[in-house]
């Protein structure tokens, strides 16, 4: 059985999420979170570009598409804290390759 998560940890998760990204030198935080959406901002970079190295070091992620280098994040109820955590050392390693 897959553990489903409550709004409320969604936004939680979400929330750690963005943290974590604004330790990332560069990155800001386009908008405040308020729900399990995270808009981040990579400054210089492609969006495009870094949603395929994402993809291929297994973090879904979508280009925003207002700005070149924006990229949207969604945190969902089968998303734990657990995922999160993992989920920020493949974007450290994509971004770092």
């Amino acid at each position: 059985m897959v553990k489903s998560n409550s709004k409320a940890e969604d936004h939680d998760n979400a929330r750690a999420l963005a943290v974590t990204l604004t330790a990332i030198p560069g990155v800001k935080i386009v908008h405040r979170v308020e729900t399990n959406l995270v808009f981040a901002s990579f400054p210089g970079r492609s969006a495009a570009d870094l949603v395929a190295r994402f993809r291929a070091a297994g973090l879904l992620s979508n280009p925003e598409g207002s700005r070149p280098d924006l990229v949207r994040f969604i945190t969902h109820l089968h998303v734990g804290r657990a995922e999160v955590t993992e989920s920020l050392r493949r974007l450290g390693r994509a971004l770092a390759g």
